[in-house]
């Protein structure tokens, strides 16, 4: 990157890049998927917290 910032030509490195993004991109997938789990985790825990201070009123 610090290449291309310095007006390197992209092209150049077109196979290294796409490479990159492939490996971002699953990482991204796999960092969202991640994401709604712990949200469904935090989701239920309210909710059991909500329903243990009824419980003790």
């Amino acid at each position: 990157m610090d290449k291309i910032q310095q007006g390197e030509n992209p092209s150049n490195y077109n196979p290294t890049l796409k490479k990159r993004i492939e490996i971002l991109e699953k990482h991204l997938m796999g960092l969202e998927f991640r994401r709604r789990e712990i949200d469904y985790m935090i989701s239920l825990a309210e909710e059991k917290l909500i329903l243990y201070q009824e419980l003790t009123k």
